[in-house]
C-alpha cells in the first residue's frame, strides 16, 4: 500500500473513531436510547465503515496470486494452496523442456472483478502469474 493510501486510511478512521465518541456520549443522555435516530445513526456509520472496507480491499488484486508465493510450485501445489481452477487450458508445448498449461482463476468477490492467470513453464512449475480486471 502507498503513502497515500495509508493516509487516506488513517484520515477515515479519525473520523470515524470521531463520529463514534459522539454517538456513544450523546447514547448517554436519559431515554436516548429509545429514539429510532439514535440506532439509525449507529446504523449508518456501520454501513459507512463496511463499504469503505469493502470498496478498499476490492481495490486490489488478491495476495495470494503473486510470483513470490506461487513461483515454482506444481500444478498440484497451487491447487492445494489457491484452489481449484476456474478454468485450465492445455496445449502442445513449443518446447520438451516447457508446458503449456495454464489456470484461470476469477476473483468474483473483489469490485474490481480481478482475474488471474498462472502459466507454468519449465518442468512443470509456475513460471508466470498474470492479474487483470474484467
Amino acid at each position: 500500500m502507498t503513502t497515500v493510501g495509508w493516509t487516506i486510511s488513517i484520515v477515515i478512521a479519525i473520523l470515524l473513531m470521531t463520529w463514534i465518541c459522539y454517538l456513544i456520549r450523546r447514547g448517554r443522555r436519559r431515554g436516548e436510547l429509545r429514539r429510532l435516530g439514535y440506532w439509525r445513526r449507529w446504523a449508518a456509520t456501520l454501513i459507512v465503515i463496511l463499504s469503505l472496507v469493502y470498496f478498499y480491499w476490492g481495490a486490489f488484486p488478491n495476495p495470494q496470486f503473486t510470483l513470490s508465493n506461487l513461483g515454482g510450485l506444481t500444478p498440484h501445489q497451487v491447487i492445494s494452496r489457491v484452489g481449484t481452477p476456474d478454468m485450465r487450458f492445455e496445449t502442445t508445448p513449443p518446447d520438451k523442456n516447457y508446458s503449456a498449461l495454464t489456470f484461470d482463476y476469477d476473483d468474483p468477490y473483489r469490485w474490481c472483478g480481478f482475474s488471474y492467470g498462472v502459466i507454468f513453464g519449465r518442468d512443470n512449475r509456475v513460471q508466470w502469474v498474470l492479474v487483470g480486471s474484467h
